[in-house]
């Protein structure tokens, strides 16, 4: 029996659409998966690629909530395409789940967060968020860090259209990081403030804590 690839589901959460794949007739391992286009805001779309031996997709293209997936095969390998609206998502990333095996995508809302997409700890605690001030011009942030890479994370300020307005590397101490900087001038307007770690892998997101802020004239 090969590892088979035998359907996708679409869901729509507050702070991201998620897509499953699906598998049955074997074992996918995380490591056999890897984002060969990481970044959706650009132009909307995301690639993932799966290396497994023999593995095969019988999975029909989906589409809901906005994104589509599309599955596509070759020698060893299953390549799966997400596609969504230009500038609506920042971030991809990915899990494998066990009974039944499953991938899970997730791609990231670049919006200002609703109440429901706020996220002050990430599930592991890799990243939490215990300050989110924003004032006229400047910003100051802080939390916690729990085992990321080289305990670095980036954090940044976004307008609310998604874009980036201002960003900063900090390298957590002590199991805490702070930040401090400042963003040009702006019309009034929500924006969001987060701290990100990408994987060290393949530039996925690893880790995620974002609050809805105000920009200030």
């Amino acid at each position: 029996m090969s590892l088979t690839a035998t359907g996708v589901r679409i869901g729509e959460h507050p702070g991201f659409v998620r897509a499953v794949v699906d598998f049955t007739d074997g074992r996918l391992e995380a490591g056999e998966v890897m984002a060969t286009d990481h970044s959706p805001f650009a132009d909307g779309a995301v690639r993932l690629r799966l290396d497994h031996r023999r593995v095969r997709t019988e999975a029909p293209r989906a589409r809901a909530h906005g994104v589509s997936v599309r599955l596509s095969q070759s020698t060893n390998r299953i390549t799966i395409r997400l596609a969504g609206a230009r500038r609506r998502f920042k971030y991809v990333s990915y899990s494998v789940l066990r009974a039944p095996e499953r991938l899970v995508i997730d791609l990231w809302k670049s919006a200002p967060p609703t109440a429901a997409a706020e996220v002050p700890s990430a599930p592991d605690r890799c990243l939490t968020l215990t300050r989110a001030a924003v004032g006229a011009r400047t910003v100051a942030a802080a939390g916690g860090e729990l085992n990321l890479f080289e305990h670095s994370l980036v954090v940044l300020l976004r307008a609310a259209n998604g874009r980036v307005l201002a960003q900063r590397p900090e390298t957590a101490a002590r199991g805490r990081w702070s930040s401090r900087f400042r963003y040009p001038p702006v019309r009034r307007q929500a924006g969001t403030l987060e701290a990100v770690a990408h994987s060290a892998k393949d530039g996925s997101l690893d880790c995620l804590v974002q609050a809805r802020v105000v920009l200030r004239p």
